[in-house]
């Protein structure tokens, strides 16, 4: 939000295209087990895209979240092993 304010205020009158791309993932829609706090903060984050997407859109300033999908890595390994997602 720090970073998209001060993007906002330095290229508010910059003529061309200004986007704001976050990172998101399927946990903002589907919880993973024991990771409620990643769940929330990646909830959150697609909603303040979304308001941002709206505040900033008729300043011709785009938001937009993209969710990449699971990346095989040791912190995902344990994911791959279960059923539940």
């Amino acid at each position: 939000m720090i970073l998209a304010n001060a993007f906002v205020r330095a290229f508010a009158l910059a003529s061309g295209d200004r986007r704001i791309v976050n990172v998101s993932s399927g946990a903002a829609v589907q919880p993973i087990p024991g990771a409620g706090v990643y769940n929330v903060a990646k909830a959150g984050l697609e909603m303040l895209v979304r308001q941002a997407a709206d505040e900033l859109g008729p300043a011709g300033i785009r938001a937009n979240a993209v969710r990449p999908g699971l990346v095989p890595s040791d912190a995902s390994k344990m994911l791959n092993e279960t059923d539940e997602i």
